[in-house]
């Protein structure tokens, strides 16, 4: 009866402390014990400054790493050791480190429109030597780095940089534009 006793009370702490830390993965709690990952080269663009001003003054923790796939960003959650306590080395270990299964990949505008370019010419059936990566190898190439995590893409700077180069472009086209336009594999509007 002894050992059964205490195998529940065990099991009993271990909820009650697994209960706590659940606590604290709530959305509200958890920026707090989050743990931010970046890559040197996102130091490289002065938005990458911004983005540490921003951890700062939410009091996140972070660092800089180089990340198997440049310019990325990831994270993981780490409880204080405090928290962790009471319970067991299986639990404690569960709870103490937890890599997120997020990677944010940050594109320049100039990549991410040469990868644009790059699609279209490869749906026109036009295949050239200085056609740059595409979307799809691409995707792949992160995927293949970065095993069971999902990837999401975000170009930095985008509207400035259509803006400064002259790529954008306001224009209202008629409704039958699409019918009579000759399609031009340099444009980007």
């Amino acid at each position: 009866w002894a050992n059964i006793f205490k195998s529940e009370m065990l099991e009993r702490a271990d909820r009650r402390a697994a209960d706590v830390a659940l606590k604290y993965i709530r959305p509200e709690e958890c920026v707090k014990y989050m743990r931010v990952c970046m890559d040197p080269a996102i130091l490289e663009d002065t938005a990458g400054y911004i983005l540490l001003e921003v951890l700062n003054s939410l009091g996140s923790e972070y660092s800089i790493e180089p990340q198997s796939v440049p310019s990325t960003i990831t994270w993981r959650r780490e409880f204080p050791e405090a928290m962790l306590t009471d319970l067991s080395d299986e639990t404690r270990n569960m709870y103490k480190s937890k890599e997120e299964n997020q990677v944010l990949v940050l594109l320049s505008p100039n990549y991410f429109l040469r990868m644009v370019w790059s699609h279209k010419q490869k749906m026109k059936g036009i295949f050239t030597e200085n056609i740059c990566e595409t979307f799809d190898s691409f995707i792949m190439r992160v995927l293949d780095k970065q095993l069971r995590r999902a990837a999401t893409l975000a170009v930095i700077g985008l509207d400035t940089y259509t803006r400064e180069k002259g790529l954008y472009s306001p224009v209202k086209r008629p409704k039958n534009s699409e019918i009579n336009r000759v399609e031009d594999s340099e444009s980007w509007v």
